[in-house]
């Protein structure tokens, strides 16, 4: 048997295999799409994607796959698995909540920590949309995207341009929302120490009459946000759609299939 620390480094060891499978397979991908892409700018009827040139590109990577798959097989007849990954993570946030609800009233490091949550959430969230602001103007240009002679400049002039700024929006985010959980644990923390105090002095609030900062109205908050984030999301990739033209060429090409697959034509 394995002893704790043999089993983190091969979980590690195994991680890094399949990451590096993804990303060499997404490589892949690219470079065919690279080689065919004028090609299919001469002749509309060109394949990019065809089983020869998939078969060669796995062919190439086929000794990092069987790794993988042989890392993954030992491990599962090993019985190597990760002890924490069906535990459930503290919900810091609840956590705070709860603490917080049974003070009788929040005291001036609660607030500040409070405060100081606001500014990292709507700073996060404004420095992502930001990033995000010169790829929506980008992609509603439908000039970028009605020249067929410069598919394979467009693609990567979009590439170039959304990999950086979806990177540095998502790392503020991160780095947002990490700043934010450390301030409710300091908050939590606070809150604790308070209650200690109010316990020594005699002050604790009565059942049902806490202060209420910080209980949460809605269990299903996140989730709630979550899915207005995608649905406003796929609003405006909708329009975005639309705008650079993309719902005449869905039109175009449903029309191709009926009058020439099915024989309307």
């Amino acid at each position: 048997m394995l002893s704790q620390a043999q089993r983190r480094a091969y979980l590690i060891l195994q991680a890094v295999l399949c990451a590096l499978v993804a990303g060499m397979l997404a490589a892949a991908a690219i470079r065919i799409y690279t080689e065919g892409a004028p090609l299919k700018a001469a002749d509309l009827f060109y394949n990019i994607y065809t089983r020869e040139k998939v078969s060669d590109q796995l062919l190439r990577l086929f000794p990092l796959i069987t790794g993988a798959l042989g890392m993954t097989l030992a491990g599962w007849i090993l019985g190597v698995r990760d002890e924490n990954a069906e535990k459930a993570s503290p919900d810091v946030e609840m956590v705070r909540d709860l603490t917080c609800a049974r003070v009788a009233q929040p005291g001036a490091a609660m607030q500040a920590e409070r405060a100081l949550q606001r500014k990292w959430l709507w700073g996060g969230w404004i420095g992502f949309a930001l990033c995000m602001i010169p790829i929506v103007i980008y992609t509603a240009n439908g000039a970028h995207f009605s020249r067929p002679t410069d598919t394979e400049a467009d693609f990567f002039g979009l590439i170039r341009l959304f990999l950086p700024l979806t990177a540095a929006g998502l790392l503020i985010l991160a780095v947002s929302m990490v700043m934010r959980e450390k301030s409710m644990v300091r908050e939590t923390e606070a809150a604790k120490a308070q209650i200690a105090a109010e316990k020594a002095a005699g002050n604790l609030p009565k059942p049902g009459n806490a202060s209420g900062q910080g209980v949460p109205q809605k269990a299903n908050r996140k989730t709630v946000t979550l899915r207005t984030v995608i649905l406003i999301l796929a609003l405006v990739l909708l329009v975005l759609g639309i705008l650079n033209g993309g719902l005449e060429d869905v039109f175009a090409k449903g029309a191709s299939i009926c009058t020439e697959c099915v024989g309307l034509g």
